[in-house]
């Protein structure tokens, strides 16, 4: 091995974390979330509109949802299912339960217009779909040509007890008309999935086992599907756990996941890496209504908030918000685009904490560089690179070649 004489961004590591990460613990994504909620059983996992699940009830969720997949369905290893759903409950269900099954996560954005989700649907190749009712009218003008079999629909209340389950969907459907009419003939309820009691068989998985699917921005020509391995996923996760262990308290942690799962930066650095630390994630499903969320942020005396330079904007323009008791708050991660540097200090001078900007790319799963966690003030840069470990787990070739693979990419 070199030196870090020879490798000088290592000097700019935060003393105790190492250049590598050695070998993974776990042979795939759903493993490695299974350990967590086994580690964690009883202590609160996700929380969505004051609804809280465990880290065993969330477990055991994705183990239904994998044993309908598998059973039910018959969906086997290697098949994608495609993923449209805002940040609600039943998104990290449906992500366990896909990966325990063997399945590629395809996810879409619910913003998508026809056109755009039928082009991807077409490309993945997906004979699956978990939607939300509120895109279902999408997917009807979309399914034409795809290979789409199975349909689960769900609604924002669904995994929520009686009344609050009923008074959410209504207010969606009926007071703010978000769920636009729609009809596809033998689709199945979401939550109809969960209680079946159907046995998942184990679903033998490696590293080099596509994990997602991950579709890019389509800054050039049309959008890629980047091939994102277990060993990516994981390697990244590793490099996560090891830049923040020093500074996230185990159990602690109250975690707001505002940016959109369906992309990879939430997906990956904000929910499936912070799992590991044990703490409780607040999935907020309308991050629009900066209103409403910093009525939560208030009530949640959030430790842990990853966003992007508008989010950041939104939040403080908002009076509430900035005379907000900050003393709880530990970690902002800041991504996606550029942090503007007086955004940043605005940030700074009105929390106390300053906003830790890093880069990523989908393509590498995403972490790329972070700045160290010592550091006491915004700097303007994305930090040093993260050891490049994880390219000896990247995927390497893929079904067609217009989807792209880490070792292509670089």
């Amino acid at each position: 091995m070199k030196s870090r004489v020879d490798k000088i961004w290592l000097n700019a590591y935060e003393q105790g974390v190492p250049a590598e990460i050695g070998e993974l613990a776990h042979a795939s994504v759903g493993d490695y979330i299974h350990h967590c909620c086994m580690e964690f059983a009883d202590m609160p996992a996700l929380s969505n509109f004051g609804v809280q699940l465990s880290y065993s009830e969330y477990d055991r969720y994705g183990l239904a949802f994998a044993g309908y997949l598998q059973q039910k369905l018959n969906l086997v290893k290697g098949e994608r299912l495609a993923v449209m759903l805002p940040n609600i409950l039943q998104y990290p269900i449906v992500i366990l339960g896909a990966l325990r099954a063997g399945l590629v996560v395809v996810n879409f954005n619910p913003f998508y217009s026809s056109r755009e989700l039928q082009e991807q649907l077409i490309d993945c190749g997906a004979t699956s779909i978990v939607i939300f009712a509120g895109c279902a009218h999408k997917l009807e003008e979309a399914i034409d040509r795809s290979a789409i079999q199975h349909i689960m629909v769900t609604n924002i209340g669904d995994l929520f007890s009686w009344p609050k389950s009923v008074l959410l969907n209504f207010t969606a459907k009926v007071l703010k008309r978000s769920i636009p009419s729609w009809n596809i003939s033998n689709t199945i309820a979401f939550k109809s999935t969960l209680n079946q009691g159907l046995e998942l068989k184990p679903v033998p998985l490696g590293h080099d086992d596509l994990a997602f699917l991950q579709y890019t921005g389509g800054t050039t020509r049309a959008a890629k599907g980047a091939m994102l391995s277990h060993g990516n996923l994981l390697a990244n996760i590793e490099q996560t756990h090891l830049w923040l262990k020093k500074t996230l308290r185990e159990g602690r942690e109250r975690v707001i996941v505002a940016l959109p799962l369906y992309h990879i930066f939430a997906l990956t650095l904000n929910f499936l890496s912070l799992l590991q630390f044990g703490g409780v994630q607040y999935l907020i499903t309308d991050p629009r209504d900066t209103r409403a969320l910093v009525g939560e942020l208030k009530k949640i005396r959030f430790t842990i908030l990853a966003g992007v330079n508008t989010l950041f904007a939104k939040l403080l323009e908002v009076e509430e918000f900035k005379s907000m008791d900050f003393t709880s708050l530990r970690f902002i991660l800041g991504g996606g685009a550029a942090i503007q540097a007086t955004l940043a200090e605005k940030w700074q001078k009105v929390t106390g904490v300053p906003i830790c900007q890093a880069y990523g790319l989908t393509e590498a799963s995403p972490g790329v560089s972070c700045n160290p966690l010592h550091f006491r003030n915004y700097n303007g840069t994305v930090g040093v690179r993260f050891h490049p470990h994880w390219f000896k787990y990247a995927a390497k070739k893929g079904p067609e070649s217009k989807k792209v693979s880490p070792e292509n990419y670089w």
